[in-house]
């Protein structure tokens, strides 16, 4: 199948409001899995859309970040999934995380994997500061814009 078949199913599934689809050939298949029921205004099937197809293209993306929030009580800045995806703290099970709570980072450096489609995608820190949260777990599945981390931030 090409990028752009790949696409129109997707379309068709956020403007169906198919929860999945599935489609098999010969040698390939692609599942495609709809917005869940309940998902937050900005999950929105169009934003849906697009992380999808970005995940499906293999485009490398940046990290969003929100601005500077509240998270229990904890203000810092919010680094947010820039895609759908699996979260890892590690590149491997048995490797170290690449951030924890507490810890000091910079710009640029890695802080976690989130997985789409096959593509480890590294999510970087786009501030200096400290690890204030980790707010996934390991394994667990992220929405677009998702919040990630909380990172207080150098002054």
């Amino acid at each position: 199948m090409t990028f752009e078949q790949i696409k129109a199913l997707i379309d068709i599934v956020c403007q169906k409001g198919l929860q999945e689809l599935e489609v098999e050939r010969s040698d390939f298949r692609v599942k495609i899995v709809g917005p869940s029921v309940g998902v937050p205004a900005a999950f929105s099937p169009a934003v849906q859309q697009a992380s999808t197809a970005a995940a499906v293209a293999g485009a490398h993306q940046t990290t969003a970040a929100a601005p500077e929030t509240a998270s229990e009580g904890k203000a810092g800045h919010v680094i947010t999934s820039p895609i759908v995806g699996t979260f890892y703290h590690a590149p491997s099970p048995d490797a170290d995380p690449y951030a924890r709570v507490g810890d000091r980072v910079s710009v640029g450096q890695v802080l976690c994997i989130v997985e789409a489609m096959k593509l480890m995608n590294e999510i970087e820190s786009d501030v200096a500061g400290e690890v204030l949260e980790i707010l996934p777990s390991n394994g667990q599945p992220v929405e677009f814009g998702e919040p990630l981390f909380v990172i207080r931030v150098d002054s």
